[in-house]
């Protein structure tokens, strides 16, 4: 029960400040978390949250 407490009260963070720190906490450049996050329509985001994202762009086959 208390994990679940934990989750609904994770922080969030916006997007120009997870791009900043997107080295420290992602390990990726700047731009390319906000090539990642731009096509998020949430304004704020947990770093889990946007690190699912940008995991999910890096990893996305190109044509």
């Amino acid at each position: 029960m208390g994990d679940k407490r934990k989750a609904a009260k994770a922080a969030k963070y916006g997007r120009d400040e997870l791009i900043r720190q997107a080295r420290a906490l992602f390990g990726v450049s700047p731009d390319a978390a906000a090539g990642a996050l731009s096509a998020v329509a949430r304004d704020a985001l947990t770093v889990n949250e946007a690190r699912q994202i940008i995991k999910q762009f890096l990893n996305r086959k190109v044509s």
